[in-house]
């Protein structure tokens, strides 16, 4: 017997009790005629054996969602299936020029990708060959090529999305991703983060403060509940100018949000070159302590 069938024997059960209870019972006022009593106790029964069906219905969506999170049986991660889309000899080239010229500079460490586990995902995409792309297309290297790590590619690469909510985890998490990509001989503690939720509307007012290499500041502005802002990135990379380690942070931005990495103080121009941008593009690389740090949703204002 399925499970419906049970669900609506239980409905019809509770109704013909209920109606019965109510018509045997329940005392009706003096000169209640027998067709009232009828009526009533069936409008009775009539909401008790839906009430009954609802149920019925609710435990059994509970089951279902309970037997749906149980471990049984592991979810496969998606991966393409049939044979990867070919790139064409002459992207190939632009996608190894591209490689080389992020790993000369340091912007993929510990380790750089081969280029070819890149060819798939860019094919697809069927996009100009530039920084922004090959990086989106490692981020799917998984799903071309399954079992392969893409961690050793990001220690000194980080992509900060524009739109993404800006819970106080989030922005520590944020503030410890600049720290890591700002190298050694430069360090971020003691981080207290006064970020106050609105409980209507979108604005968020911001302020944290931290030590950089033992110097207190503090970082105050008015964000957005899900749209990403400048400040911090902008005050760390600030900081690390003036600690003078030979690093500094350079982004490029995207309408995805901003990628960001620690390259050599005096490298942004070669870098560029390499890649063969100028600032018309959007995707020119800036050093990140010379933009103007906006609140929310915009793009960088050099």
């Amino acid at each position: 017997m399925n499970g419906n069938r049970v669900a609506l024997y239980c409905a019809i059960a509770a109704g013909v009790v209920a109606a019965l209870v109510m018509a045997l019972f329940v005392p009706f006022p003096a000169g209640t005629g027998i067709g009232q009593r009828l009526f009533f106790s069936a409008l009775i029964g009539g909401f008790a054996a839906y009430g009954a069906w609802c149920m019925a219905g609710l435990v059994t969506l509970v089951i279902d969602i309970a037997r749906s999170r149980a471990p049984s049986a592991k979810a496969s991660a998606v991966q393409h299936q049939g044979p990867l889309s070919e790139l064409s000899p002459s992207r190939k080239a632009a996608v190894r020029r591209i490689v080389s010229a992020l790993s000369a500079h340091g912007i993929f460490a510990p380790e750089t990708p081969d280029p070819a586990l890149l060819f798939a995902g860019i094919a697809d995409r069927d996009e100009s060959v530039a920084a922004d792309v090959v990086f989106g297309a490692l981020c799917e290297v998984d799903y071309y090529h399954p079992g392969t790590d893409i961690a050793p590619y990001f220690g000194n690469l980080i992509l900060f999305d524009s739109k993404i909510e800006q819970t106080p985890d989030y922005l520590r998490a944020h503030i410890a991703d600049l720290a890591r990509i700002a190298g050694d001989g430069f360090a971020i503690t003691n981080v207290v983060i006064d970020a106050e939720w609105p409980r209507e509307g979108r604005v968020v007012p911001v302020s944290i403060a931290m030590a950089i290499n033992g110097e207190p500041i503090t970082v105050a502005y008015v964000g957005d509940v899900k749209y990403h802002s400048t400040h911090i990135a902008v005050a760390v990379a600030r900081a690390l100018d003036a600690a003078r380690t030979g690093r500094r942070l350079a982004a490029m931005w995207t309408d995805q949000g901003f990628w960001m990495s620690g390259i050599a103080a005096d490298s942004i121009d070669a870098l560029n070159a390499a890649l063969k941008r100028t600032p018309r593009h959007s995707d020119y690389w800036n050093w990140v302590s010379e933009w103007v740090p906006f609140g929310a949703g915009d793009g960088p204002k050099v």
